[in-house]
């Protein structure tokens, strides 16, 4: 949280600056506004909106509904086989795994 806040800071300074450059003619244009007006907007963009963003995509799309299980306990040792190169071992654990819990957004992933 502490670096959500630095980061809002330096993008209301940047902001600020580029607001300040309008009132100083062309010069301030070229090199307060357009310079710091990309940097607060850059900020904004990329720590602020990009995550709201991302986060409704990603939830709102791919799985929908907001209560995601956690993996079940046997996933680990699952992508373990995975890692090592077992994977019929892996599949067939997949497969179990569908059978006691179908909806299951990790396995059905991870089985894909």
């Amino acid at each position: 949280m502490p670096g959500k806040i630095i980061w809002f800071i330096l993008m209301l300074g940047a902001g600020a600056l580029a607001v300040c450059g309008v009132g100083m003619g062309v010069g301030g244009v070229i090199l307060f506004t357009v310079p710091f007006g990309l940097i607060s907007g850059h900020i904004l963009a990329r720590k602020f909106i990009g995550p709201w963003v991302g986060n409704a995509i990603a939830f709102g799309i791919y799985c929908p509904g907001k209560n995601v299980k956690p993996p079940p306990p046997e996933f680990p040792l699952i992508r373990a086989k995975i890692a090592n190169e077992k994977y019929d071992e892996a599949v067939s654990d997949l497969e179990k795994l569908l059978e006691k819990d179908p909806g299951n957004y990790h396995v059905i992933a991870r089985d894909a």
